[in-house]
């Protein structure tokens, strides 16, 4: 058998338009994938000064993300539409949230236990996380997802993204969703727009 000398292999490789493969190049760590949000489309006008909603959304786009959950709810009306209502939950039972400086009452409930408050996760949440349903006198005005870090889920911020992911595509007119932490707990507040001055109020985990 013939060997081909190193250059005249050389010469062949490049004739046919070929080259050694190169070697593969291992990821680098310190590259972490950030999540892309997508987020309701508007319509600009034609100088691009000034837009509005492509879509036109309504409080039934918020009840179909949340099990017919809107905002103005009563606490009663609310427990009724999860999979496992508490007993006697009325707003003269509730306890009071004293982050805010006017009378909000609230009651919370697994997220584990809230299916169709949870649909379309598929990372890890926590067995300890859950959701608030904070009223006024008035009704609901926001749901707090609050994700809990435990042994078997120690980093749920794939399931925090999912859930805000869900919330963004409602336009601002609808609901206001924000993401952040406190205390080591991711929370995924989503506020009734109409709330004034309550909407930039956020949780303080206590515990930390």
């Amino acid at each position: 058998m013939q060997v081909l000398s190193p250059l005249i292999l050389a010469v062949l490789l490049l004739v046919a338009g070929t080259a050694p493969p190169a070697r593969a190049q291992s990821p680098d760590p310190a590259i972490v994938p950030k999540r892309i949000f997508a987020v309701p489309p508007v319509q600009w006008d034609g100088a691009l000064l000034t837009s509005r909603p492509a879509v036109h959304q309504t409080p039934s786009d918020l009840a179909n993300l949340t099990a017919g959950i809107v905002f103005g709810l009563t606490p009663t009306d609310v427990n009724a539409r999860l999979p496992d209502p508490a007993p006697g939950v009325s707003w003269s039972s509730l306890p009071t949230a004293i982050e805010f400086p006017e009378d909000v009452r609230y009651f919370w409930t697994r997220l584990a236990g809230a299916q169709d408050l949870q649909t379309g996760l598929a990372s890890c949440a926590g067995a300890n996380s859950y959701i608030v349903f904070l009223f006024r006198t008035r009704g609901l005005f926001r749901l707090s997802y609050r994700f809990v870090p435990d042994a078997t889920c120690p980093d749920p911020a794939p399931a925090v993204a999912d859930i805000f992911a869900r919330y963004l595509l409602l336009g601002s007119d609808v609901a206001v969703a924000v993401h952040y932490s406190s205390g080591g707990v991711q929370v995924v507040d989503i506020t009734d727009p109409t709330a004034d001055y309550m909407i930039p109020l956020r949780w303080r985990n206590n515990a930390r």
